[in-house]
């Protein structure tokens, strides 16, 4: 029996739209695009069966909407971990309104790159930890 190849950690974006909003950034300048299409490409040319798609674009739930986009348009071949704002005054709610929204199933802590952001051994993220084991997600 043959083990499925995982890419575990995947970036996918599209330009800017109103359909695919997404908050820009040196990494995602509004000119630059990484479609689904070219990383599903790249994943059969290396014999990589599945991957974890990596919301990096925003924390709204419409600026999941790639993501969400990818993954209900191949289920086979991709999962979602989103973001919320840890900052927000309630961010076990948020990530249950991402959840419903999307269907994510796994959530990431800190924006990358942020120094300032929440850390996993913050206490002030025991919430989030104890909602996402309510809603069965992984956390990154």
């Amino acid at each position: 029996m043959q083990m499925d190849k995982v890419d575990v950690h995947v970036h996918v974006f599209d330009l800017p739209s109103e359909r695919f909003p997404r908050e820009l950034s040196s990494l995602a300048p509004a000119d630059r695009a990484c479609p689904i299409e070219a990383l599903i490409a790249d994943m059969d040319a290396a014999g990589i069966n599945r991957a974890v798609l990596i919301e990096m674009n925003g924390t709204e739930v419409e600026q999941h909407a790639y993501v969400t986009h990818c993954v209900q348009t191949w289920p086979n071949r991709f999962t979602a971990t989103g973001l919320i704002d840890m900052g927000d005054p309630d961010p076990p709610a948020r990530l249950r309104e991402l959840v419903a929204a999307t269907g994510i199933e796994g959530i990431r802590l800190g924006a990358l790159g942020d120094p300032t952001a929440q850390r996993a051994e913050d206490l002030a993220t025991y919430a989030v930890f104890e909602c996402a084991d309510e809603l069965g997600l992984n956390i990154n």
